[in-house]
């Protein structure tokens, strides 16, 4: 297959000179790596270059890698789709759906028919939502009942559900269950589950949760626009988000899941 990189690279520097600080891009095809490019900057204030060796935080990109680690334990008949979480998870039976506030601003909860089940979390149908995009969690978070999802801690899997399981969709938190799943059930953490079976297999030796001193210092920046210009953003990275290179995320992981 065949492409114009020239016409590629015109695009993405127009994207950096117009409207984006930096950008990162890979073409994959046939399972190759067809293109790959690099422009605008990792850190404005250093006018710092992004280049091949740049680490971009992945954020909920995670979740595809996590979910192939639960299809892993699936071949592997640890698991099924309809293997209910409370299996493993007990607690999360008293789940209960938050259906608003009452005149006290105190949460209105009702009990849960149905069980949570594997095929629910990767699916995104067992009601589990973050707060930026359902105000119920929202309001618990601003209310101090209910640490962020984009905090450092496992606290915010404590969330109420916000509709009953396999019935509605909502991206949400679901696939951060199934990260602590992968651990209860291999025994190790997430982080080493992914670097044994994904990571180390794949030979992805730049894709991690845990950088070094020197690791820090390729990570590209985040920006926010403060009128026509950028602002660099505060930006704490939630414990089961990744930092890896754009050319192994995309050939490697993407190339290999679909077979797995």
């Amino acid at each position: 297959m065949k492409i114009n990189s020239d016409s590629i690279d015109e695009v993405l520097r127009t994207a950096v000179k117009e409207r984006i600080p930096a950008v990162s891009a890979a073409v994959v095809a046939h399972d190759k790596n067809i293109y790959e490019g690099h422009f605008g900057y990792s850190d404005l204030s250093k006018n710092s270059l992004v280049d091949e060796k740049s680490l971009f935080r992945i954020a909920s990109m995670t979740k595809a890698i996590t979910s192939a680690c639960i299809f892993q334990l699936i071949d592997k008949n640890l698991l099924n789709l309809d293997t209910q979480l409370k299996e493993y998870f007990p607690e999360i039976a008293d789940r209960k759906v938050i259906e608003g506030f009452d005149e006290n601003g105190e949460a209105i909860l009702k009990d849960v028919t149905n069980d949570i089940t594997i095929g629910h979390l990767i699916t995104h149908t067992s009601g589990f939502a973050y707060e930026i995009w359902n105000a119920n969690i929202a309001k618990l978070v601003e209310k101090g009942d209910l640490v962020s999802a984009f905090s450092t801690s496992d606290e915010f899997l404590k969330a109420p559900l916000i509709f009953e399981p396999g019935t509605s969709w909502e991206y949400g938190i679901g696939i951060d269950w199934l990260g602590v799943l992968i651990e209860k059930i291999s025994e190790c953490s997430l982080q080493d589950y992914m670097k044994k079976n994904i990571f180390e297999p794949l030979e992805m030796d730049d894709t991690s949760y845990d950088l070094s001193e020197e690791e820090h210092h390729r990570v590209v920046n985040v920006y926010g626009r403060n009128g026509s210009d950028y602002q660099e953003m505060p930006f704490s990275i939630p414990k089961q988000s990744a930092f890896t290179l754009v050319e192994e995320t995309l050939s490697r992981v993407w190339i290999i899941t679909p077979n797995s």
